[in-house]
């Protein structure tokens, strides 16, 4: 059971994947959020279906995420409503996960972290930002959308500033691997300084 739970938050495009992968690299477990609110939407399906309608179900019966997406990407009141219909149970199961990880510290990559409340099941909140018309580039790139609609994904969460205020560690994302490989090291001198690890 990992003691140290560590959220990893950043809008598309910053670079928390790849800081992830410093991490995995070095033989830390990692979570990502995303697969696992993928996995509770479609849990869910029958309830999008009453809240949002059947439009947005795939004839499988499995949540249209590109539609439903493409609805909360511009609608704060719906978006409001999948909110409360997911975060509860996206924050269960990361807290499972969480608790079966080995090792002393465990990282989850969560692009939503603030947006849906989860800081409150870390121990640690780490914000990935890097410069903006890079991250919109990077994220089309990665995502293989038009960066309108990456635009459109950004308003959707918080600001990068709003998110590097609320984390308790910051990691400046230059598009260098070997700058976010030092980064990284920074995060795990915090961590061991903070909850006085020695690995």
């Amino acid at each position: 059971m990992a003691r140290v739970k560590v959220g990893v938050t950043g809008v598309p495009g910053a670079g928390k994947s790849a800081l992830l992968e410093v991490f995995r690299a070095k033989g830390y477990p990692t979570v990502n959020a995303d697969e696992v609110g993928h996995r509770v939407l479609d849990s869910v399906s029958s309830e999008v279906a009453r809240v949002f309608g059947p439009q947005f179900l795939k004839p499988s019966g499995e949540v249209d995420r590109k539609r439903l997406g493409e609805l909360v990407f511009k609608d704060p009141e719906a978006l409001r409503k999948l909110e409360n219909l997911v975060a509860p149970k996206i924050a269960f199961e990361l807290g499972k996960l969480m608790e079966e990880a080995p090792g002393e510290v465990v990282f989850v990559e969560a692009a939503m972290l603030f947006e849906y409340r989860l800081e409150r099941i870390f121990d640690l909140t780490v914000a990935v930002v890097g410069d903006l018309e890079e991250v919109k580039r990077r994220a089309a790139r990665k995502l293989g959308y038009p960066v309108e609609v990456i635009e459109g994904m950004l308003r959707r969460q918080l600001p990068q500033e709003e998110k590097a205020r609320r984390a308790d560690i910051v990691v400046r994302n230059t598009g260098s691997l070997a700058e976010l490989e030092r980064q990284a090291e920074r995060v795990l001198e915090e961590i061991r300084r903070r909850f006085g690890l020695t690995g």
